[in-house]
């Protein structure tokens, strides 16, 4: 970690800050077609080498969001265990989010349909390790797709 640039006044009145780099894990994700008829919830798979932060995740911490600041965002409804999803000898942690809440967050979007948006997952252990996804996922007007 390394210390920012902070004023010795604001230092004395917030505390030190401290810079820590975000762990970067993959995101699976099984194309999921929009359904409004049959709304299920959305599993993101996050996998990581590192089994201690798989093991350890926040659900409390974790975030899918469009842009910090833009139109808000999702945390997990829950967190399941899921092996190997994609078969590829990595374990995988299935996040799961309400597609209710995603269709809401995205209406802007997905009313048009004519626009996809871009959603990023952040998080941190309960260590207080902080991972990101290393690309996000993408979603369109038909669709819930893989990876950008």
């Amino acid at each position: 970690t390394a210390e920012f640039s902070v004023p010795d006044d604001v230092v004395k009145k917030q505390g030190r800050f401290e810079y820590q780099p975000a762990t970067a894990v993959s995101l699976v994700l099984k194309p999921q077609p929009w359904s409004l008829t049959q709304i299920q919830d959305l599993k993101v798979y996050v996998e990581s080498a590192k089994s201690s932060l798989l093991n350890a995740i926040d659900v409390n911490t974790v975030m899918l969001f469009t842009r910090l600041g833009d139109s808000g965002s999702l945390q997990p409804t829950a967190i399941e265990e899921t092996g190997d999803v994609d078969s590829d000898g990595v374990p995988d942690r299935a996040l799961v989010f309400s597609q209710i809440s995603l269709i809401q967050l995205l209406d802007f979007q997905l009313l048009n349909l004519t626009q996809s948006g871009k959603l990023s997952l952040i998080g941190d252990t309960t260590a207080g390790e902080p991972f990101i996804g290393a690309a996000g996922l993408t979603v369109t007007p038909s669709a819930i797709v893989n990876v950008h």
